[in-house]
Order: C-alpha cells, then sequence, then structure tokens
C-alpha cells in the first residue's frame, strides 16, 4: 500500500500520466498529425513533423510515438521528424501471433521510410527502440545516415534475459512487480511500495498480450556480434544516465564502432534523462555536425 508522502506522489503522477494519455487520444483523433501504412500485413500508425532531411523516432517498450512530443516540438522547424507506433501499442493494430513481433518490428521501420519515400534517415531511439535502431544499422545499413541510441544499444544476453523474465511476469500476473521484487528492478524499478505502484500505472491502456510478444522478440533482435558493430559506417551517439542499469551496453561500442561518440549524464538513470538540457545540447550539436 502507498501512503503518507508516497500517495500525494502517486495520486500526481496519476493524473499526469493520465491527462498526457488524454492529450495522446485527442492529437490522433483531431490533429491529423497521424498516417497509416501497411507492413507485413499490419497496419501501423505514425508522427510526419516538420521538413527537411529525415529523423525517424522509435520509441521505448512501453511508449508510442507520442513518447516523443517534446522532441518534435524542438526539433521540427529544422528537420523532418517521423515517430513510429509499434505494432500493437499506440494506434497500430495488435497482431495475434507472437511471431509478427520481434524482428518485424526492425522491418516496420524500413517500411515506414518506403511508404514515405525516404532513402536514408538518422533514427534516433530509447532503450528498446535503442536496440531496434543499431539492428536496423546492421540489418539495412542504406538506410540509416546517422544512429542516436538513448539508454540502451549494444544489449547482450544478460538484457535478453531480463525481456523474458519481464514476458513471463505480464504473461503470468498481467504486472511486472513479481519481476522487480525478485529482480531488484535492474535499474528500472525500485521496489519500495511508491515505486511498484507507478509500474502498474505505466501498464494501464496497454494491451498486456502485445507487450508480452514485444518482450519475448527483442532477444531476437539483441546480441549483436562486434563483427556486425564494426560494421557500421555512419556516425553513432550514445547517452546514458551515470545510474543507468544499460550503460555498459553503450561503453563497449567504445573503440569497437567505427565512429561513436558517447556522452555519460550524471546523476541520471535509466528513465529521467528526457528533461536534461546537457542531453539536448549533446543532440543539438551532433545533428548539426552530421545532418547541418
Amino acid at each position: 500500500m502507498v501512503g503518507g508522502t508516497d500517495l500525494f506522489r502517486y495520486l500526481l503522477t496519476r493524473f499526469i500520466l493520465f491527462w498526457l494519455r488524454l492529450k495522446a487520444v485527442c492529437d490522433r483523433s483531431f490533429s491529423g498529425r497521424y498516417g497509416r501504412f501497411n507492413s507485413a500485413g499490419t497496419w501501423l500508425t505514425y508522427t510526419d513533423d516538420g521538413a527537411g532531411q529525415a529523423i525517424i523516432l522509435v520509441h521505448g517498450i512501453i511508449g508510442d510515438a507520442s513518447s516523443w512530443n517534446a522532441t518534435v516540438k524542438r526539433l521540427k522547424s529544422r528537420f523532418r521528424l517521423v515517430a513510429i507506433d509499434y505494432r500493437g501499442q499506440g494506434g497500430s493494430a495488435i497482431p495475434d501471433n507472437p511471431a509478427d513481433y520481434g524482428m518485424q518490428m526492425v522491418d516496420d521501420i524500413a517500411a515506414l521510410q518506403r511508404h514515405l519515400g525516404i532513402q536514408r534517415a538518422c533514427i534516433i531511439g530509447a532503450s528498446a527502440g535503442a536496440e531496434m535502431a543499431l539492428r536496423l544499422a546492421v540489418s539495412n545499413p542504406d538506410n540509416v545516415k546517422a544512429l542516436i541510441l538513448l539508454g540502451s544499444g549494444w544489449s547482450g544476453e544478460k538484457e535478453a534475459e531480463n525481456y523474458r523474465a519481464a514476458a513471463r511476469a505480464l504473461n503470468k500476473h498481467g504486472s511486472l512487480r513479481p519481476w522487480i521484487k525478485e529482480t531488484g528492478g535492474e535499474g528500472y524499478f525500485q521496489t519500495d511500495p511508491y515505486s511498484l505502484a507507478i509500474a502498474d500505472l505505466l501498464l494501464k491502456g496497454k494491451n498486456l498480450k502485445a507487450l508480452v510478444a514485444t518482450f519475448q522478440g527483442m532477444p531476437n533482435i539483441i546480441n549483436l556480434s562486434e563483427e556486425e558493430i564494426r560494421s557500421i559506417k555512419v556516425p553513432i551517439l550514445g547517452i546514458c544516465g551515470e545510474h543507468d542499469a544499460e550503460r555498459p551496453c553503450l561503453e563497449k561500442i567504445i573503440n569497437v564502432a567505427q565512429d561513436f561518440s558517447y556522452k555519460m549524464l550524471n546523476n541520471r538513470g535509466h528513465m529521467d534523462t528526457d528533461d536534461d538540457p546537457e542531453q539536448t545540447e549533446v543532440i543539438n550539436e551532433f545533428l548539426r555536425n552530421h545532418l547541418g
């Protein structure tokens, strides 16, 4: 049970999340920003804002295209910003077959580029989206002009097992609580009542079957070989928090990728870097250098 000051924080967070979800629903319904396309028989939705060189935004595993609204607002005066909804999330259709997730989600990004006539783009991915972006640079190198990886990157078996364990918890309990309690949260969540309540709150409105399939499919995307990382010839920027459990997934790219720059944000974790002005500054500098 959440009580005292934590109860107030929980209620405030609940209100903010409710407001953001309501705003996203209204945006999808009335703004005209959202389009849709067919990828391997599944209709997916996306936003398309601004003009100029293209940047494709790939959200984290429990997010959707609206997760990028602040980034779009900052950059749309200089670039074309396209944000995809994963299959099973946001306004995208929900395939029933778990085999329709995994690597197909990486192929969806390439399919979106074909649909919009975008031959090459800078791909910005956050968390699981960063892992997808890195895989895209290996599987479809001609589609990628530059990469920005936020909070994750070259993940391995440890991260794969985290995905499998989270999928098992969601499938059995409809909650991540058992996984958080068993693992200590792996730096993504804490085990106190407030943090556990927030973990459940983040799942509200999500299709749990699709989330389970997404978690189950991620191990097929990650675990790239050193040779595959070395094969990436485009500039890569990696950014993560000092206390991020996935920080090693970015730092091990140093001295392996041909053109990799890295920024660690002090006193930040996995889920609190978006509002750090230093992250915005580093991204802007990278975009000026590589997209103009």
